[in-house]
């Protein structure tokens, strides 16, 4: 790994993060570099929520990115931020050893409509159906 990977903390364009100690505000990474005036690599963010940083991805009269409203960026240092998990970690996370009776006899499973992207994705949910069979 490189220095400047390092300093970045191994943070990139489009992932998905969120702030240390507060999993529920969540964004995406949007720049990864330095910030003039001020030493060190910053991380970029956009927040998913629209007021939940600090601009719109410009400080100081320079662009660093674009974000989705006036006020749902900002500029933070690496150790402040943790990587995010993918759909199906979340999901095991949230509900992992939570089940009821009507989930151990779950055999059918209606995914229309759903935010998952990869069919792989997919196919890991249906994993955790025991009785289920694709």
């Amino acid at each position: 790994m490189d220095e400047s990977s390092d300093e970045s903390g191994g943070f990139h364009v489009d992932q998905r993060v969120h702030i240390a100690g507060d999993p529920r505000r969540i964004g995406v990474v949007r720049y990864v570099g330095v910030v003039k005036g001020h030493e060190g690599t910053w991380v970029g963010v956009d927040w998913d929520g629209d007021d939940d940083g600090k601009h719109d991805g410009s400080v100081a009269g320079v662009r660093y990115f674009d974000a989705r409203t006036p006020r749902s960026g900002s500029l933070v240092r690496p150790r402040s931020l943790c990587g995010g998990v993918s759909v199906c970690e979340a999901v095991e996370r949230r509900y992992r050893g939570n089940y009821t009776k009507e989930e151990e006899d779950l055999k059918e499973l209606d995914l229309t409509g759903n935010l998952l992207s990869k069919w792989q994705d997919i196919g890991a949910v249906c994993e955790q159906i025991s009785e289920f069979s694709m």
